[in-house]
């Protein structure tokens, strides 16, 4: 089975990225979840627990289990080992949990005076299963409480509640919200910031802590419903599991694990739609976790299946956010955040001034974060190796038209810096432009327009510009659209060349479309150029097709061969390619969708690098950069300084809506091999 803040700069520290677990784990890293199997039919949200001494699950029975004489909502603890239950208790309440803390087990239930959900969880404690006390732990007047669970943290208790509703809490429906008690007993509802998550269906049902980070286990709409977790640290800010998803359905959900089950019930397991893992529970006994989670067609026909794994807790919530093991290390890292005044910073290259200085020039939006919204080139400067940068001065101001963006500098053979940028002036007209600056960025001439031979819309991404070794400059563009002709949303490639250090410039004689190996058009779009060391040129460009294409031209770009699928799977979503100068290798940062690493489908996400020493024809597996499932991560400027690799990227996520955040990392020499 496989498991599965505006415009402020923020500065962290050392990251490591990894897959390595101190627990068992399965070939893909996770920690290894074995599925035992089916042991009861219309059982959901159950947990299990340890108390004194003894393994037990507590069970909600809702009305349409097949053994509820009572005929109405109830909950109980089985002790395991003899099947043998409780009295009722939490009589016609539903969404059952419960919590051991000493002698004492808890178990909270929902009121249910809505329907099948309530705005009371009330709370029941035992000593020894049959006297019960009773009181209500929170009542939300407005809300619609679903599933809880409690944790104990240093010296509180949290507990996780799902909501759905009311609708400016609890969003797109399901939603975790979080209250707080010293004793139990009197519960403070944490402020509505503290929330994961309220743009998608995130229902949550576990609620671990562990050194100084809270665990959300939760479900996901996603190609049916599966497991994810996410952690935090202040209940605002979540980072997912790189290793997400923990549960999805497979055909394991479907075995047998108890054998007193009826043969009716077995025919009904057999024939049963199965499109969601939910509800994960677990607890430490005997040297193992014992996991209880729900199977079915999320409609109402549920089974309850129980799995194992072969470390502890702690072993099991560290497994899921590794830190060691084929590490990549960023550091620093700087974070350009969006805000209202500029709400979105971009698409920048960052080079290497010759006292040292880190010069870093990005596109910054103004009012609007769309590619056509005013925006102009703005310069950071960093005098200690990127731990600081100055005050933001525009380096290049939106003269007219729509914008300035997608910024490459170049060091030339001359020693001159230079500037290429798109000039937006309409959507019919977006052109690369040059300029140079003779004192290191802090001037620049006046633009010289590289393509002048036909006015039209082309699209060369950041970090594209580049000299060859016999000092042509050659700029890959894609060609969508010109004033009077139709729009070509596939893309047409071709180069831009200067042979007299970018005075002048000349269309490449040959220009194409793509096409798949079954002869249809295929998306070619926002290529890149590197030189090789035989002197051919290799092209890549993002597609449509699952990977990037290449293609190679023999004579400094003027001719080029057929344009082919390559072995980097992808997203519609560009790569970006450099040539490591202390081994000669060559590096990709781009989104694997190979399979190596878990990705959400079409999502410019994972954002990885891997090596090439043999010139581009095959890659070493990747390592991941960026995990978080619902991010964008892309337009990737990559500059080497000494012993590090720098790398400026867009990136941004779901909850924030575009990429509108500028991320600068670096990569150790020792890292990157």
């Amino acid at each position: 089975m496989r498991g599965r803040y505006g415009g402020t700069v923020v500065l962290l520290g050392v990251i490591l990225l990894g897959t390595a677990a101190a627990g068992p784990v399965d070939p893909q890293g996770r920690p290894l979840i074995r599925t035992l199997g089916t042991i009861d039919c219309d059982l959901v949200e159950t947990t299990p627990i340890v108390f004194q001494g003894k393994l037990y699950r507590c069970e909600w029975v809702r009305t349409s289990y097949k053994g509820n004489e009572l005929g109405e909502n109830y909950s109980r603890l089985v002790e395991v080992e003899t099947g043998k239950s409780t009295t009722p208790l939490a009589r016609g309440c539903a969404f059952s949990s419960a919590f051991v803390d000493g002698d004492t087990i808890y178990v909270t239930a929902t009121s249910t005076e809505q329907g099948w959900t309530g705005q009371r969880v009330e709370m029941f404690a035992s000593t020894d299963l049959k006297k019960w006390e009773h009181w209500t732990a929170l009542d939300l007047d407005g809300f619609g409480i679903c599933n809880t669970s409690i944790c104990k943290a240093d010296d509180r208790y949290v507990m996780m509640f799902e909501i759905h509703k009311p609708k400016d809490q609890a969003g797109a429906v399901f939603t975790a919200r979080f209250a707080t008690s010293k004793d139990l007993r009197r519960w403070e509802v944490t402020p509505p910031e503290c929330v994961y998550a309220k743009d998608r269906y995130t229902a949550p049902h576990c609620l671990r802590y562990l050194e100084g980070y809270f665990y959300d286990f939760y479900l996901e709409a996603y190609e049916g419903y599966e497991m994810r977790v996410v952690r935090s640290q202040d209940l605002i800010h979540w980072e997912p599991s790189p290793l997400n998803p923990v549960l999805k359905a497979s055909p394991e959900d479907k075995q047998i694990a108890n054998p007193q089950l009826t043969a009716e019930q077995r025919e009904r397991i057999a024939k049963a739609e199965n499109i969601n893992n939910s509800d994960i529970d677990f607890c430490f006994h005997n040297g193992r976790l014992v996991i209880n989670y729900s199977w079915g067609n999320q409609r109402g026909e549920e089974f309850l299946a129980q799995a194992v794994y072969d470390g502890t807790v702690a072993e099991f919530l560290h497994g899921w956010f590794p830190t060691e093991d084929r590490s990549t290390e960023m550091r620093p890292l700087l974070i350009i955040e969006p805000s209202e005044e500029y709400p979105r910073h971009s698409e920048g290259d960052i080079i290497e001034l010759n006292d040292g200085r880190l010069c870093l020039i990005y596109t910054r939006f103004d009012s609007k974060s769309g590619d056509h919204s005013p925006a102009d080139l703005v310069r950071r400067l960093s005098d200690d190796g990127g731990k600081t940068w100055s005050p933001p001065q525009v380096a290049v101001a939106q003269t007219g038209g729509l914008n300035v963006m997608s910024v490459s500098l170049l060091r030339l053979a001359s020693g001159e810096i230079a500037l290429f940028y798109l000039r937006k002036t309409s959507r019919e007209d977006c052109r690369p432009v040059m300029r140079l600056s003779t004192d290191e960025t802090q001037t620049w001439s006046e633009p010289t327009v590289c393509i002048t031979d036909e006015v039209g819309y082309y699209v060369m991404n950041n970090d594209r510009a580049t000299q060859l070794e016999s000092g042509r400059l050659v700029l890959p563009v894609a060609w969508h659209q010109g004033p009077g002709k139709p729009r070509d949303n596939q893309g047409i490639i071709m180069g831009y060349l200067s042979d007299d250090n970018g005075k002048t410039w000349r269309r490449s004689k040959d220009t194409f479309k793509g096409y798949g190996p079954d002869g249809q058009r295929v998306l070619v779009q926002e290529p890149g150029v590197i030189e090789l060391v035989d002197g051919r040129l290799m092209m890549y460009m993002r597609t449509d097709a699952g990977s990037q294409y290449i293609c190679y031209s023999r004579d400094g770009g003027e001719t080029w061969a057929k344009a082919k699928p390559s072995e980097l799977a992808s997203p519609r979503s560009p790569a970006s390619i450099k040539r490591v100068p202390w081994t000669g290798d060559l590096v990709c940062v781009w989104n694997d969708h190979s399979g190596q690493h878990p990705y959400t489908q079409g999502r410019r996400t994972p954002l990885c690098a891997a090596i090439s020493n043999d010139e581009g024809m095959t890659w070493s597996p990747s390592r991941a950069i960026e995990t978080n499932p619902d991010g964008w991560y892309c337009y990737t400027a990559i500059t080497f300084v000494k012993d590090r690799m720098l790398l400026a990227y867009c990136a941004g996520d779901k909850q924030v809506g575009g990429l509108n955040r500028l991320k600068v990392v670096a990569i150790s020499k020792d890292d990157l091999r």
